[in-house]
């Protein structure tokens, strides 16, 4: 038995992250294009560092929207599946390819309320390992977000605790 389950599609969240990384991307091109003038009066290593911050805005801004973007068109335009439920694995739909959980390796399943616009669920392994620190979880490909998908977090939960 399979279960295929959908992310709905949510234009709100999605334009309001589109325009907050192309706040981001201006920022870091602006604190370029003002950089030198600005900074004139201070030593070199100033303007190295607000070099380095633009170029972190610049870089992170521009990474997050591709990945986004991707992740859209694969779960929307493409109409792929967030999660896949099988009765050995779960295949979770992270940076344009699923990744395979086996059912016994998990021992339990945690949710995570990381902001306004987003929750997540990841899988707390029997190996403790596995598990490790979970700083940054956003960039787990373990973890998966729950906040527009077509079951309900409960729904959910109760689906994932079934299998193990």
């Amino acid at each position: 038995m399979t279960m295929e389950i959908y992310e709905k599609k949510h234009y709100f969240e999605a334009v309001v992250h589109l325009v907050e990384y192309v706040v981001f991307m201006a920022l870091g091109i602006e604190m370029i294009r003002v950089g030198p003038d600005a900074l004139r009066h201070y030593p070199d290593w100033v303007w190295w560092l607000w070099l380095l911050v633009a170029a972190f805005f610049l870089i992170m801004s521009v990474a997050m929207l591709w990945q986004r973007i991707n992740r859209y068109l694969d779960l929307h335009v493409n109409h792929m599946p967030a999660l896949i439920i099988e009765k050995d694995c779960l295949q979770i739909y992270s940076r344009g390819k699923y990744h395979i959980i086996r059912w016994t390796e998990v021992q339990d399943f945690k949710y995570v309320h990381m902001s306004k616009m987003r929750d997540m669920y990841y899988p707390i392994y029997k190996d403790d390992s596995r598990n490790g620190s979970r700083l940054g979880l956003q960039f787990h490909c373990d973890a998966f977000f729950c906040d527009h998908l077509t079951l309900s977090q409960q729904e959910l939960l109760d689906e994932l605790k079934k299998h193990i």
